[in-house]
């Protein structure tokens, strides 16, 4: 029962966070300047809150060390990073135009795929810690 309290609470929580960021994000659409990087940043946060409950976990139970899995950063993070944030790239850069599949990931925009990058690259990037080998 304490188990499934706890993960209860973690679930409303994370619901209670992205409503608000989604509600902040509709308010600011009018403001394109501050709408553009909420858009890029609010995705990499969401991941990042979806790992941390286990990242404490992990901290408590003292099964991490303070190393960075480079491999699965590098493999994972960052095309998951470049994905999400090309929309910002393609209308920010002087050469954004000519980003290696720019066209196609801003053409293609009904599908959220800036999103699922962000989440997956928020998750990536607390998910990287190296576990201790014993």
């Amino acid at each position: 029962m304490k188990r499934f309290i706890y993960y209860f609470i973690i679930t409303i929580s994370i619901g209670i966070i992205v409503f608000l960021g989604y509600s902040l994000q509709i308010d600011h659409m009018e403001n394109n300047e501050i709408g553009k990087y909420w858009y890029s940043l609010f995705p990499i946060l969401v991941g990042m809150i979806i790992r941390f409950p286990k990242l404490i976990l992990e901290f408590k139970r003292k099964q991490l060390e303070r190393s960075i899995d480079w491999v699965k950063f590098v493999a994972i993070g960052i095309p998951c990073i470049y994905v999400s944030q090309i929309y910002l790239l393609y209308f920010m850069l002087p050469f954004g135009t000519s980003l290696p599949l720019g066209h196609v990931l801003v053409e293609n925009a009904n599908i959220p795929l800036g999103i699922i990058g962000g989440i997956a690259f928020g998750y990536t990037l607390l998910d990287s810690f190296n576990k201790k080998q014993l």
